[in-house]
This record gives C-alpha cells, sequence and structure tokens, in this order.
C-alpha cells in the first residue's frame, strides 16, 4: 500500500498523461504465493511466462519501491 501511495503522489504532482504500471518490477510467478494445495496450471493456454511491473516511467519521477509481493506478505504474515 505504501509504495501504491508514493506512486499515485508523484504522479499526481507531475504532468505525466496516460497508463503506467505500478510495481515492484520484480517479477513473482503465481505458483510460488498459491497456498499448499491449491491447483496452479503453469502451462495454461494464454498464460504469461514473465509479468511484471514496467517502472521505467515511474522511476523518472523518483519512484523506488520499497517492497516486491513475496517481502510484503511475509512482513505481514500472508505466507
Amino acid at each position: 500500500m505504501e509504495d501504491l501511495l508514493d506512486a499515485i503522489e508523484l504522479v499526481i504532482n507531475s504532468k505525466l498523461t496516460g497508463t503506467l504500471d505500478i510495481g515492484s518490477g520484480v517479477a513473482t510467478p503465481v505458483h510460488t504465493l498459491a497456498p499448499k494445495g491449491m491447483p496452479v496450471h503453469l502451462s495454461s493456454v494464454g498464460e504469461r511466462l514473465h509479468t511484471k511491473a514496467n517502472l521505467e516511467v515511474l522511476t523518472t519521477l523518483g519512484f523506488n519501491p520499497k517492497y516486491n509481493i513475496t517481502k510484503f506478505l511475509k512482513d505481514h504474515n500472508k505466507i
């Protein structure tokens, strides 16, 4: 949440327009986060091999994420 709010504040205070990604820029496979026993099909049709936020535009505004999904979930005792 902190990273999201930081990114929104930077964008609001800029002249940036258009669509952009907000995230950590770190790819995290879903199967590493899924609870044990939950079926995750690694080769489903249409599934991306790598998904991560492109932070190129945000970093030009000074954005530097503090969290990635794995660290966030560990810090909040979710995994």
